[in-house]
């Protein structure tokens, strides 16, 4: 396997750790370890994790090495003001020039939500969350957008995935519910009121993850 492969691998990996928190916040990370662990050598190891750490996903420290990066409340305001600011506007021009089958995409996705909810399949949730999102920016054929909601979405991962682990059945059939109403106005083609299901649904978000400890306990 070439380098450039190894390297994403180990990129990969590293990264889905740090999201479903079996690399928690704070953990430090020893190149070695990593690379005994995955079973890859060291320069490619040592390139994934400097690629995360320009994705803030880890941070150097001198003499120390590379710690899993925190996330405040402070931090987790400031990302979410970053998606009221995109979002509502994608979800605005989405409804506006979206095409049959691309919002008979975002529909399909919910089809089984609820059984998955019921069921506990919380990776599956998180995987169909992250797809709508990243559906209705697609839509708007913006590589810049399209990567900078990639980059909020990554950073917001990990509380995404605390979250859906703590929450009832109930609590998740809410934010299923959400999306399908962001769904119907899209369906509309009222971009005003998709604009505001977006807003609602983020302000509801915010509020959720706001109220649980930002770590594991």
């Amino acid at each position: 396997m070439s380098q450039q492969l190894l390297r994403e691998k180990a990129y990969r990996q590293v990264k889905q750790k740090i999201v479903t928190m079996e690399y928690p916040m704070g953990k430090q990370l020893v190149e070695q370890d990593i690379c005994r662990e995955l079973g890859i050598g060291r320069t490619p190891v040592r390139e994934a994790l400097q690629q995360l750490a320009r994705e803030n996903l880890l941070v150097i420290i001198p003499r120390k090495g590379m710690i899993v990066s925190d996330i405040t409340a402070f931090e987790l305001n400031r990302l979410y003001e970053a998606r009221a600011m995109l979002e509502p506007y994608c979800a605005r021009k989405a409804a506006q020039v979206a095409k049959i089958e691309q919002l008979e995409y975002l529909r399909s996705l919910f089809d089984r939500a609820e059984e998955m909810a019921r069921q506990r399949r919380i990776s599956e949730l998180l995987d169909l969350d992250r797809n709508f999102h990243e559906g209705i920016v697609s839509i708007l054929e913006n590589p810049y957008i399209f990567e900078m909601a990639g980059r909020i979405y990554d950073l917001l991962a990990r509380t995404w995935h605390l979250s859906f682990q703590r929450r009832s059945f109930e609590e998740l059939k809410n934010t299923i519910d959400e999306h399908l109403s962001i769904i119907r106005a899209l369906e509309s083609r009222d971009p005003d009121r998709a604009e505001e299901a977006v807003l609602e649904h983020l302000r509801q978000y915010r509020a959720k993850v706001l109220q649980e400890p930002l770590r594991v306990e």
